[in-house]
């Protein structure tokens, strides 16, 4: 079935025919589409005729279709037709003729489509009002955000048996959550400050493709929770580096 619906009209000033309105107006509609799949609307532009919102000429339409889950297709009488995606809000210019403003418009959503007519030219445009979830999402607990991971570091700080060899640093681990590695920028035990180097699940070498830390650096904030064994060198015997985890 296709319901007719028809704006309060009042006699008032006449509907411009191509010419600029000198304020921005606009007129209102409210598509219900839990009552009908399909809407006919005739809005005469006769001279003398004027609409209770006062609107002065059709440029421009606004439809709301944020709470709708099909699209509201829009067909004008004079070819013109507007599509709005489902779940979305839309500016769509007019190519108004200047004549009668006689629409149809369809969705099978089952809810009511807030439509603005304005008689300003507004840039086309189209939104998403919100992303409907597909399946189910389960939630267990009674808190939606996991706590920050608190505990007591333990100390790993080491010392190089040899320099120029690789050495052991921390085993692998898949509970370790906060890692702190840095090379002492003086107190590092040998006579002057040199580079570290570390790697991750192979020997650390003196340069190459090792993690070189300069005396003072320490291991960037986004390797912190590495599961990985950690090798490191120096070039110097008795290289002290400092490592803490948890």
């Amino acid at each position: 079935m296709t319901t007719s619906i028809s704006p309060n009209l009042v006699k008032g000033k006449a509907i411009t025919r191509g010419k600029v309105p000198k304020i921005a107006q606009q007129l209102s509609l409210n598509l219900n589409f839990a009552a009908d799949t399909i809407f006919t609307c005739n809005i005469p532009t006769l001279e003398g005729i004027k609409n209770t919102a006062g609107i002065d000429g059709i440029q421009s339409v606004y439809i709301d279709n944020s709470l709708n889950s099909t699209v509201v297709d829009i067909v004008f009488d004079f070819g013109q037709n507007v599509v709005c995606p489902p779940y979305a809000q839309a500016i769509f210019p007019i190519f108004w003729p200047g004549q009668q403003l006689n629409f149809t418009a369809t969705s099978a959503g089952g809810v009511s489509v807030p439509v603005i007519f304005t008689n300003t030219r507004e840039v086309a445009n189209v939104w998403s009002a919100k992303t409907p979830l597909a399946g189910t999402v389960n939630v267990s607990g009674s808190d939606l955000f996991t706590q920050p991971y608190t505990g007591a570091f333990t100390d790993s700080s080491a010392t190089l048996v040899t320099g120029g060899t690789s050495q052991l640093l921390l085993a692998a681990s898949g509970t370790r959550q906060i890692l702190g590695i840095k090379n002492p920028a003086t107190s590092q035990g040998i006579a002057a400050p040199e580079p570290a180097f570390i790697n991750f699940g192979a020997a650390a070498t003196v340069g190459g493709s090792s993690w070189e830390l300069l005396p003072g650096e320490q291991l960037p904030q986004f390797l912190m929770t590495t599961t990985q064994a950690i090798y490191w060198n120096a070039a110097t015997t008795g290289h002290q580096i400092i490592a803490k985890y948890m």
